[in-house]
């Protein structure tokens, strides 16, 4: 896979999450019933193990991928494991 390919994968993965994670909480604020609270976790969850599996890969040199290149100001890879690692709240 390519550096831009996968760049734009883990970007992608990363909104996708952090939108999960959003919506949730503004689901459970609202009173949302267990089973749509259960439904956006298990997403999560999902969304979660696919970008631990991208991230890894990358690092493993599955990808051709410079993990210390800064993305937009920092170094995506540590800051999407961060993400990860944090169950998708921010450090």
């Amino acid at each position: 896979m390519s550096t831009a390919l996968l760049q734009r994968e883990l970007d992608d993965l990363v909104l996708r999450l952090k939108g999960l994670v959003l919506v949730r909480a503004l689901l459970e604020s609202r009173g949302a019933s267990a089973a749509e609270l259960a439904a956006h976790s298990e997403e999560i969850a999902r969304v979660r193990a696919e970008l631990a599996q991208l991230v890894k890969g990358s690092r493993d040199g599955a990808a051709a991928f410079d993990a210390s290149a800064p993305v937009r100001g920092g170094d995506f890879t540590a800051e999407a494991s961060a993400y990860v690692g944090s169950g998708g709240q921010r450090r």
